[in-house]
């Protein structure tokens, strides 16, 4: 059990499971958690987890309407 922060519907590939010499990859398809693309909830998501990496990252995308 993780504890750690999941961040999805990102621009970085989500890793589902190796296959052969190639890797399949995935995207979450719920509708669970809270969208962090705003400078304020990342700097809310940044300062929760201390973690600067939140703020600074550009794999954090808007979300879908």
């Amino acid at each position: 059990m993780t504890s750690e922060p999941i961040f999805v519907h990102t621009e970085q590939k989500e890793f589902d499971y190796p296959s052969g010499d190639d890797n399949a990859f995935s995207q979450y398809q719920g509708q669970g958690g809270f969208p962090v693309s705003s400078l304020p909830m990342r700097l809310a998501a940044a300062l929760a987890e201390a973690d600067a990496n939140i703020l600074l990252t550009g794999y954090l995308t808007p979300p879908a309407a």
